[in-house]
């Protein structure tokens, strides 16, 4: 059918109940009514959707930063667990370190101790053969004297 055949036919409608074709009318202006409310509604559901989707966006940017902080706070963490551990070590070769170093100290204390002791026995061993031969000169000295002295009468 034709726009035209259309158009006929709905006049011969019209003309055969005009009645049907008010109460259609008044139809029409309900519908229009109705229609400029849709087209309201849905004016409004654009605008909330535009803010819907512009706080959507905040939201996945927020958590985006979110989500980078508890990642960047992660991996500090593990760095400082790590750091913590290694300065641990460290805390425990350094105390080793220490003890042994004073072990260390002590025994050469010890030794020097023993060594010293050693020497002041070997200075009074030297100073009495120092001593003994001393005496053994100024005996040796007198009696080459008395002999030059007899030699000499």
């Amino acid at each position: 059918m034709t726009e035209l055949e259309q158009f006929i036919s709905a006049i011969a409608k019209i003309a055969d109940d005009p009645q049907a074709w008010l109460r259609a009318v008044g139809n029409v202006q309900e519908v229009r009514e109705k229609l400029t409310e849709a087209r309201v509604a849905e004016k409004n559901a654009e605008r909330h959707a535009k803010a819907a989707a512009t706080d959507l966006e905040t939201a996945r940017d927020e958590h985006g930063q979110a989500e980078h902080a508890s990642r960047t706070a992660a991996a500090q963490n593990a760095a400082n667990v790590a750091r913590e551990r290694e300065l641990k070590g460290l805390e425990t070769d350094l105390a080793r370190r220490r003890n042994d170093f004073e072990r260390e100290a002590a025994a050469t204390k010890v030794a020097l101790d023993r060594r010293e002791a050693e020497l002041t026995s070997r200075e009074q061993a030297a100073a009495k053969k120092l001593n003994d031969a001393n005496k053994l000169m100024a005996a040796y000295d007198e009696a080459k004297h008395q002999a030059a002295l007899k030699l000499a009468s």
